[in-house]
């Protein structure tokens, strides 16, 4: 039952074949089975048990009364949930109770959706890793040695593990799409604006900030974006637009995939590599048309990375100064750097900022997707991480969350060491149902079988 897609388990309900009751309690029981992996920062097993028996008597005198109607879904524990705390992972945050339910939340309850509790996360989703030193570290759902990714790890492996059928997570820099790649989810990063962001504790440069479903498959995703995206008076960075629908695809006739010539395809490990060009062959063998597209000017990328620095430095001066014990020894360190940046190399990283983000559009309007491996690297072992991973980690994501553009990672493969790889799509701006229904195209030729966790890892075995 936990095993099931967020689809299949919604049509099993509206059938009357499954209660509310039943796969909540399937999803708690999966939470209970993989309590050392730490996807929990704050578990909510009594209060989904009676939100599960109230959409089952409301199904029986009502009828579903939305979308997710009894369907149980995660949270990650840096967007509010009412009554509960919002730490972002961190003791910084470790009082912050939520008074009201960020507007995304309320939008799945709204819905019909059980929250089954908040999960763990890098802390301050600062980090691409999930290796919480308050929290503990959330292993690779496939490989327990490997990391989960992050910043959405705990949202990630929870999924993958069936704990729950759909996590919201958020992305700065690639902290939905790294994990799902980690874990062999569809992660989607919509259009910057597309679900509001009130309700977030934001990273410190709330222009990168996202807020986005991780699934197990894209059908599962799109119906988490049909309800989570909703224009917010009250957000200033909602974009205020719904996102424009599509038809979906049989096949990809006609599609015109943009090939980046530098910077996503470059120094890929060898097995990323193999894998990233059969799926492009596969688009192809379907009707795609490849376009080889210059992408030179992000050498200057790494610059980007400075004012995300310095504006993270800014919005944790305050807590840095009072209370610096609050903070990793490594992340602290990190944030306190920000503040040694001269305001002229501040100005021309936003120059080089603008530069990339142009070209990139540029890119983009010539063609209807762009193509690249999520992450350039196979997820590393924990025991193995070095600073220089982490980079990689974000190397081929952060950059599509400078200029807003939706992108999705899709799992493509295992690599030698039992571990998933992911494949990224990047979208027109507003076409986020477009990129969906592209993604789903290619989901189907790589034809990725989320059953293998159970049979190859065996650390998930099915109900």
């Amino acid at each position: 039952m936990a095993d099931l897609s967020l689809v299949e388990v919604r049509r099993a309900l509206a059938a009357g074949e499954l209660s509310a009751v039943e796969v909540t309690e399937a999803a708690l029981e999966r939470g209970e089975r993989f309590a050392g992996y730490n996807l929990f920062i704050t578990a909510l097993p009594e209060q989904a048990r009676e939100a599960a028996a109230a959409a089952d008597r409301a199904w029986e005198t009502d009828g579903p009364c939305g979308p997710l109607h009894g369907v149980p879904i995660t949270v990650k524990d840096n967007i509010d949930v009412a009554g509960l705390p919002t730490t972002a992972g961190s003791p910084v945050f470790a009082d912050r109770v939520a008074t009201t339910d960020a507007p995304v939340v309320t939008q799945l309850r709204q819905a019909g959706a059980i929250v089954l509790g908040k999960t763990n996360l890098h802390e301050l989703a600062l980090g691409g890793t999930t290796m919480n030193p308050f929290h503990g570290t959330v292993p690779n759902a496939w490989q327990p040695e490997h990391i989960a990714g992050g910043s959405s790890g705990g949202s990630a492996a929870g999924v993958a593990l069936g704990v729950g059928y759909a996590s919201v997570g958020t992305d700065a820099a690639g902290s939905i799409r790294i994990p799902a790649s980690c874990c062999g989810l569809v992660g989607f990063k919509p259009t910057h604006g597309l679900v509001p962001l009130r309700g977030l504790i934001p990273t410190g440069c709330e222009h990168t900030d996202h807020v986005g479903p991780l699934a197990r498959s894209v059908a599962d995703a799109r119906a988490m974006l049909q309800v989570m995206a909703a224009p917010d008076p009250d957000d200033p960075h909602s974009c205020g637009r719904p996102a424009s629908s599509a038809p979906p695809r049989d096949d990809l006739a006609g599609l015109r995939v943009g090939v980046p010539e530098a910077w996503f395809w470059d120094d890929l490990d060898p097995q990323v590599e193999a894998a990233a060009l059969a799926v492009l062959d596969l688009m192809i063998s379907n009707g795609a048309t490849p376009s080889p597209v210059p992408m030179d000017i992000l050498h200057l990328a790494p610059l980007l990375l400075l004012p995300l620095f310095v504006e993270a430095y800014v919005f944790h001066q305050p807590t840095l100064d009072a209370c610096p014990e609050l903070y990793s020894p490594d992340l602290r360190h990190q944030l306190m750097a920000g503040q040694y940046v001269l305001a002229q190399d501040y100005i021309r990283a936003l120059r080089a900022r603008r530069l990339v983000i142009e070209a990139l559009r540029r890119a983009i309007d010539a063609v209807d997707v762009l193509a690249m491996p999520t992450l350039p690297i196979v997820p590393p072992r924990i025991a193995d991480v070095q600073t220089p991973d982490v980079l990689e980690l974000i190397r081929n994501t952060s950059v599509i969350n400078q200029s807003g553009h939706p992108a999705v990672s899709l799992p493509m493969g295992l690599a030698a060491e039992g571990v998933p790889m992911g494949f990224q799509l990047v979208g027109q701006v507003h076409d986020d149902h477009g990129l969906l229904a592209v993604a789903e195209a290619v989901e189907r030729l790589i034809g990725f079988d989320m059953s293998l966790l159970a049979t190859r890892t065996g650390t998930a075995t099915r109900n």
